[in-house]
């Protein structure tokens, strides 16, 4: 019997990380963005992120600057003490059993010694973004835990300078605030993953307007509001809300698997955007992503994502994992872990959680954010938008991945990423993924 995870029920928000804005090489990222219609806007999100979280454990500890996992396994707290005390031990602890992820709470806990705690970072994180949010080159802007420090990402030496300049005014210097130039460029190749019978995460979808993206996650509407268990006759897919006609307002356009001539479904929902968001930001959003209804008439793989890696379509290819993840757990992914991605054009990579939560601006919509995003090292291509991010649950038998998020853009040696909570959340909380 299969089991069915609504993600809404069993993620506490605060590892859900928002993903971002499309790849420049790809066919979907062709179109003309502010152009669009903000119709589709409200008025502001009003759930919390990571930040909020680790803010609220540092007003109880004043000494806690955030915690990953490091290349050993353990658990590092960052401290001003240089001590982890009983206390941050147990507000870490709950912290992990609040957001499903028990299964990191047998681990030791390391003490490492920082110049600011998270509330100090924070302060340095708002005062910047309000300074250079503005500005179309910059990527990305957050706090990252391990340099303890803002990091704030450009995508131009024009940008980069610019940037350094507003900080220089305002006397941010290089110890409280990073600023790195994004050099991971795209390596656009033919499509991987492009004739298969059944949907899975991580295979081609086409709209014969916009161009190829990839399926994320599988699942189905609920039956209705007051009855949360899903209606098998309303099958749906994700995939990128960049690789639609239209980033905010609902056109319903057809896509196809693997090409237009295949239609699969339309879409039916596209991620709620925002218009009051603070810090310079014009639009933001939970997730770039869009959901497609199936058609009755076409079979979805349930919690099974493609892995080939073979540079022809191949016949037979291998699928990973079918049952849901122990304890129903589908959950994001802790600075320091390891991640697999897979899409249509790289197929199946793997990397490191690198960046925790850090806002991602669009590059063809500027003052477009994605609150909180995740990046892993994972190499990510054109094409490869709106594939599938998972951690396999045991290294060498990866046959119950625990759905990790969906990917939005990325680079050699790069993936920005939504976890799974935000996908739902942007979507309107009512879809049951099968993982």
């Amino acid at each position: 019997m299969r089991s069915y995870v609504k993600a809404s029920t069993v993620l506490s928000l605060s590892l859900l990380a928002a993903a971002c804005e499309p790849s420049r090489s790809t066919a979907a990222d062709s179109m003309d963005e502010p152009a669009r219609s903000m119709s589709g806007a409200k008025n502001q999100p009003v759930l919390r992120t990571l930040r909020e979280d680790f803010q609220e454990i540092a007003a109880r500890d004043h000494s806690f600057g955030g915690f990953w996992v490091d290349e050993n396994g353990q658990l590092v707290v960052a401290t001003k003490t240089g001590e982890v005390s009983r206390e941050t031990e147990e507000l870490v602890h709950g912290w992990l059993r609040r957001n499903s992820r028990a299964d990191l709470l047998p681990r030791r806990i390391e003490a490492f010694k920082v110049m600011y705690d998270y509330a100090e970072l924070m302060g340095y994180y708002e005062k910047i973004r309000s300074s250079v949010a503005s500005h179309r080159d910059v990527a990305g802007i957050g706090i990252d835990e391990r340099t303890n420090s803002v990091l704030v990402n450009v995508r131009t030496e024009v940008g980069k300078s610019w940037v350094e300049s507003q900080l220089a005014a305002q006397k941010i210097g290089a110890r409280e605030a990073k600023v790195a130039l994004e050099t991971n460029g795209y390596d656009v190749q033919a499509g991987l993953q492009s004739t298969f019978a059944t949907l899975r995460g991580g295979i081609q979808v086409t709209n014969s307007i916009v161009g190829d993206c990839s399926i994320g996650f599988l699942g189905h509407m609920t039956i209705g509001p007051n009855d949360p268990y899903p209606d098998m006759s309303r099958p749906v897919v994700t995939t990128a809300a960049h690789c639609t006609q239209s980033q905010i307002s609902l056109v319903g356009e057809t896509f196809g698997q693997p090409s237009s001539a295949r239609p699969i479904g339309n879409v039916s929902r596209i991620a709620q955007v925002y218009t009051s968001c603070g810090g310079g930001y014009v639009w933001c959003r939970y997730a770039d992503v869009a959901l497609i209804a199936v058609r009755d008439t076409i079979p979805i793989g349930w919690a099974t994502a493609a892995i080939s890696t073979a540079t022809t379509p191949p016949a037979n290819p291998s699928y990973l994992g079918w049952r849901a993840y122990a304890g129903s757990g589908v959950t994001g992914a802790v600075l320091g872990e390891t991640i697999t991605r897979v899409g249509r054009t790289r197929g199946q990579t793997t990397g490191t959680v690198v960046v925790s939560c850090q806002d991602r601006q669009s590059t063809l919509l500027p003052g477009m954010w994605t609150l909180c995003a995740m990046n892993a090292t994972a190499t990510t291509e054109g094409g490869d938008s709106g594939g599938t991010v998972y951690i396999p649950s045991t290294v060498g038998q990866p046959t119950t991945p625990r759905a990790v998020g969906t990917l939005f853009q990325g680079g050699v040696g790069s993936t920005w990423f939504s976890s799974a909570g935000f996908v739902n959340l942007a979507l309107g909380n009512d879809v049951y993924f099968v993982w």
